[in-house]
C-alpha cells in the first residue's frame, strides 16, 4: 500500500526478488505499472542479473482502449480520473528491447508471442 513514486519502498523489495528469483527459480516474472523514471533502478537490476535472457512486454494502447480493458476485466477498482493522474503513454524502457502489444492484437495473439518466447528460451 506504498505511494507510487522514486522514494517507493517497494522499488528495493522489487530488487530483492529479482536477486531470489535469479537464485532459486527457473523463471521470473516482472509484472506491473512501473513508470520508468521511477522504477529504473528495478529495470537495471534486471538487466545486470539476467542480460539478454529478458523478455519485455509494453502494452501500446490508446488511453481510452486501456479504459475500456480496465472495466471489462475488474469491478470498478478505479475509475477514468485515477487511471488518467498516472497513465503515461510510451513508457518505454528504453534500455531492455520491449515487444509491443497493440490494440489490433487478441489475447490469444499476445500469449502466443509470449509462450514463443518462453519455448525458444
Amino acid at each position: 500500500n506504498a505511494k507510487d513514486g522514486a522514494d517507493n519502498p517497494a522499488i528495493s523489495l522489487l530488487m530483492d526478488l529479482l536477486g531470489y528469483g535469479h537464485e532459486h527459480c527457473d523463471y521470473v516474472i516482472l509484472e506491473g505499472i512501473l513508470n520508468v523514471k521511477w522504477y529504473a533502478p528495478v529495470f537495471k537490476k534486471a538487466k545486470e542479473l539476467f542480460g539478454d535472457r529478458i523478455n519485455a512486454y509494453y502494452f501500446d494502447i490508446p488511453f481510452e482502449e486501456t479504459m475500456k480493458r480496465h472495466q471489462e476485466r475488474h469491478i470498478s477498482s478505479f475509475g477514468e480520473e485515477k487511471m488518467r493522474s498516472w497513465w503515461l503513454e510510451k513508457d518505454y524502457i528504453g534500455f531492455i528491447p520491449e515487444k509491443k502489444f497493440t490494440i489490433d492484437m487478441s489475447l490469444e495473439d499476445e500469449l502466443e508471442v509470449v509462450m514463443n518466447d518462453v519455448v525458444k528460451r
